[in-house]
């Protein structure tokens, strides 16, 4: 069976590592911004959305008591409730 060397002089990959994770340290110093700068503002203006997703469920033939005929009311209540005014649907086929 033939060896395979991985390193001939130490670890460099291991000390690169390091010295990556090493610029993430707490102790490192970062340049205070003035914390009404942008950060905390808001414009005077503007307007609220309702954004929902929701997963319908792709019917099956294996659906049995969670067919389509039995979730469709459910699914149209609870649109109904929240009244979104940004739907995103998975599993609508």
């Amino acid at each position: 069976m033939k060896q395979t060397k991985f390193f001939k002089k130490g670890f460099k990959p291991v000390s690169r590592t390091i010295k990556w994770l090493q610029r993430f340290s707490p102790k490192r110093r970062y340049h205070q911004t003035d914390p009404d700068s942008f950060s905390n503002r808001l414009p005077d203006t503007g307007m609220n959305i309702n954004i929902m997703s929701f997963n319908i469920r792709r019917g099956t033939k294996q659906d049995g008591k969670n067919n389509w005929v039995f979730r469709r009311d459910l699914v149209n209540e609870i649109l109904q409730h929240y009244s979104p005014d940004v739907l995103g649907l998975q599993e609508a086929l």
